[in-house]
């Protein structure tokens, strides 16, 4: 907070432990109607990626835009759009704090929200490629990234690095992604 308020930053600081509620009024306090949702433990975020969201959202009239449902893109670049209304809806219709804390996982779930899913524009599927830190194999694997590459590199730039070295995959492809089910039997299986 105070790194970005010397910075000029707008900031809203709310429920520690209720997420969801926090984007509600971080809405409310900036008069926001539509909310990107990009996560800290994603380094690589690309701009682009964020800007097709973004004019995909803006140019359709759907509660939820994202590249993760269907991911095409690496792990890592997760980037989401979801209206301050749909927000709203969610507050209302999920109260389980394990959910709320992922902000957009009831309307990802959920039919009755209207979604658009954006896929990798050349129709490749780069799934298989985890470029976010949650572990200390992510951590490493993201410190030889900005060695191999610098400090200025896109997604399309991490996606040659990996397919000239396929072996990077290997640095972090046994981690399994934590992940909220709907129910026990979808847990179980």
């Amino acid at each position: 907070e105070q790194e970005a308020l010397k910075y000029g930053a707008n900031v809203y600081r709310g429920s520690l432990d209720d997420v969801l509620m926090r984007y509600i009024k971080a809405c409310e306090k900036f008069g926001i109607d539509r909310v990107v949702r990009i996560t800290a433990d994603c380094p690589c975020i690309d701009d682009e990626v964020i800007k097709e969201c973004i004019n995909i959202h803006e140019n359709s009239s759907v509660d939820y835009v994202s590249n993760v449902e269907k991911r095409t893109f690496p792990h890592g670049l997760d980037t989401e759009v979801i209206t301050f209304e749909a927000l709203k809806r969610i507050d209302r219709e999920e109260k389980d704090i394990k959910v709320r804390e992922h902000v957009t996982w009831h309307a990802r779930r959920n039919d009755s929200y209207s979604k658009i899913d954006v896929l990798e524009k050349n129709g490749h599927n780069y799934s298989d490629i985890r470029i976010t830190v949650d572990t200390y194999e992510d951590y490493a694997l993201m410190n030889l990234i900005y060695f191999m590459l610098g400090d200025d590199f896109n997604y399309k730039d991490i996606v040659n690095l990996f397919e000239k070295n396929p072996w990077l995959k290997m640095l972090n492809n046994n981690i399994y992604q934590k992940y909220v089910f709907k129910n026990r039997e979808e847990e179980l299986a």
